[in-house]
């Protein structure tokens, strides 16, 4: 009767240290999952503040955004200090390399990578205005990889 008893507590012993190590692994895999959940929350974040300074230009005279009195669309095309603006945003990231890509900055489809361009183009025609056709983005890394602009001809 003896042995029959320590055999039951023994067993019931055991049953409640599986039930422990059970509720162990539950917890330690609702919590990964949960922190998993928090640092991907976070990359999206950045990831979209990071987009946002590009394509807050997006569109820009191309998309009308109202008319003057005679009905002539308004456009509100981007100026040479905006195109400056997002050239040098873009050369910073590729400098810095604060994420993994390299954005290209097209206008009138060369790129405006060298300080010569930028510093011509400044001198010779401040009174431009050009338009953002496109801020593409990378379907792989959700980040923006290129951004193409045109030169508006009166």
């Amino acid at each position: 009767m003896e042995n029959a008893s320590k055999a039951l507590l023994i067993a019931g012993s055991v049953l409640i240290g599986i039930l422990l190590l059970t509720l162990f692994v539950y917890l330690y895999t609702q919590l990964s999952e949960n922190a998993s959940n928090v640092y991907s929350t976070i990359d999206h974040a950045e990831i979209s503040k990071f987009n946002q300074k590009f394509l807050n230009y997006k569109g820009r005279g191309i998309d009308i955004i109202g008319h003057d009195d005679s009905g002539t669309p308004i456009t509100n095309p981007l100026t040479i200090q905006d195109v400056v603006t997002i050239v040098n945003m873009a050369k910073d990231n590729n400098k810095e390399q604060r994420k993994q890509v390299t954005i290209n900055v097209k206008v009138d489809g060369s790129e405006w990578t060298t300080k010569t361009n930028l510093e011509n183009e400044i001198l010779n025609n401040l009174e431009n205005k050009y338009k953002c056709n496109e801020v593409n983005i990378d379907p792989e890394t959700e980040l923006v990889n290129s951004v193409e602009i045109q030169k508006i001809t009166p």
